[in-house]
Parts: C-alpha cells; sequence; structure tokens
C-alpha cells in the first residue's frame, strides 16, 4: 500500500514538475522545421517550372495538330503560319477544296506560352516544321527553349 502511495506521489509530482520542452526536443524541432522550409524554398520553383513545361508540351501538341491540318488545306503550305492564322481559319480562295475553314483555332485560344511569351511556329513546304517557346523562357528559371518538331 505504501509503495503504491510513493508511486502515484512520484507521478503526480512528475507531471508538475515536466511543463516545458527541454532544449534537445526544442533543437530537434527547429531542425526538423528548417528543414522542411528549406526543401519548400529550393524545391517549389523547380516544380513549377516542371509543370509550365509540361503545360507547354501539350498545348504545342494542340497547336502541331492545328498546324498541320492548316498545312494540309491551305494551296500554299510553304507560307509561314502564324497563331492568328490559325485563328480565323482560311477563306474558300485559300483553301484547297474551295470552301471556308474557320477556326482552326477556337477564337478564344490563348496562344501565349506559360511564361508569357508568344510560341514561335516555323514551317517549309514539305510539311516539316517546328514549334518553340518564345525567350520568356529564359526569365523563367530554363536554360533552353521547349521545342517540338515533325
Amino acid at each position: 500500500m505504501i509503495t503504491t502511495l510513493n508511486y502515484k506521489l512520484g507521478a503526480i509530482t512528475n507531471k508538475k514538475q515536466r511543463k516545458a520542452f527541454s532544449i534537445m526536443e526544442l533543437i530537434v524541432y527547429m531542425v526538423v522545421v528548417l528543414f522542411l522550409i528549406g526543401v519548400l524554398f529550393f524545391g517549389l520553383p523547380f516544380l513549377i517550372n516542371q509543370a509550365r513545361v509540361t503545360t507547354a508540351k501539350q498545348e504545342m501538341d494542340t497547336l502541331k495538330t492545328a498546324v498541320t491540318a492548316y498545312q494540309m488545306l491551305c494551296t500554299n503550305p510553304g507560307e509561314s503560319i502564324t497563331a492568328e492564322d490559325l485563328k480565323t481559319g482560311l477563306t474558300a480562295e485559300e483553301s484547297l477544296d474551295g470552301i471556308a475553314h474557320e477556326n482552326i483555332l477556337p477564337e478564344d485560344a490563348d496562344l501565349k506560352d506559360p511564361w508569357g511569351g508568344d510560341y514561335v511556329i516555323e514551317t517549309s513546304p514539305d510539311g516539316s516544321g517546328s514549334i518553340s517557346t518564345s525567350n520568356a523562357v529564359s526569365i523563367g528559371g530554363l536554360d533552353s527553349e521547349v521545342v517540338i518538331s515533325w
């Protein structure tokens, strides 16, 4: 009985004495928090840029499809094609089949790359071409442009 009473009194006094963290617990806590802040600070910009690259590639695939459709329908496929040409489409005189093809790209299509610049479309008479991002990519932290070719 006395042992039980001493044990209970000891537990009560231990709870009353321990009201704060030890210095080691605080140091470990701060190290963990600083590590997480460092990962967030250095890793987040990389992840954002990778998301922009993925978005740019998806948009460029859509533009590639529109450019190849434009080239197949156009009487002069070797001419330079701009993103605005893809929005306005072809008149009946410009079209091989004599039918006007409007809105190869939707009118509300955003033709800016994820960094805010314009996509650069280059085509040749043989049907090949490339689409690349603008110089705004270097501002976004990428070392080189994103390019797709066909």
